[in-house]
Formats: C-alpha cells, structure tokens, sequence
C-alpha cells in the first residue's frame, strides 16, 4: 500500500509514512478541538 504510493508519486516509502502519520495526528487534533468527537475516534483506534 505504501510502496504503490511512493511509486506513484516517486519519493521514497518512508516519505508516505511519515506524512500519512503527520496527516492522521493533524486530523486527531482538529477533531478533537473543533468536532468534540476526537475522543471516540482515538477510542476506536
């Protein structure tokens, strides 16, 4: 999954982890500030 990306967009398989795991703790944070629903989001994580 992560490699098909990396190839797609051509940067390196660790390049997709980082940002999609920057991306999901960018999305954890705005949820939880500006949804109120963050809390069950982490829960079920």
């Amino acid at each position: 999954r992560y490699e098909e990306i990396a190839e797609i967009l051509d940067i390196p398989e660790g390049t997709v982890k980082s940002r999609i795991n920057r991306a999901r703790h960018a999305l954890k944070k705005h949820l939880t500030t500006h949804a109120g629903i963050g809390r069950l989001w982490m829960e079920e994580a």
